[in-house]
């Protein structure tokens, strides 16, 4: 039994919403293999954001969804990357000569790749 403070009657029937709408669009499926559509991820993540405020588990909070721990973390990481994204870059000649004849990239986390050509470059971005 999950105990809140405060609101809970209300987290209570967003809970029995999202379940009903998890079981109108994936049906009796159990297990591996669910398939939730974007909108109910969205809608768990919220929830997940408001039952924070009630200072519930993660554990707790998937329960009452009716999902697994692992499957709502899962939602969240994929949120909060989403959150991060690309940035636009531009690729421009120096306006000097520089020392090195291969471009050196360096990320935002400040990893730092050098000696691979611009095509190979490319190629490993699109990897990560």
């Amino acid at each position: 039994m999950v105990v809140f403070f405060g609101g809970g009657t209300v987290m209570q029937e967003e809970a029995q919403a999202f379940r009903e709408a998890v079981a109108e669009q994936v049906g009796a499926r159990s297990g591996h293999g669910k398939r939730y559509g974007e909108a109910l991820r969205q809608r768990a993540v919220e929830f997940v954001a408001k039952a924070r405020a009630h200072r519930m588990s993660v554990n707790a909070r998937a329960k009452l969804l009716g999902v697994s721990e692992k499957t709502l973390y899962g939602w969240l990481r994929a949120e909060h990357a989403g959150a991060i994204g690309f940035r636009r870059v531009e690729v421009s000649s120096p306006p000097w000569s520089p020392s090195v004849s291969t471009p050196i990239l360096i990320s935002p986390s400040s990893w730092r790749v050098e000696g691979l050509g611009a095509e190979q470059l490319v190629a490993l971005l699109r990897a990560l």
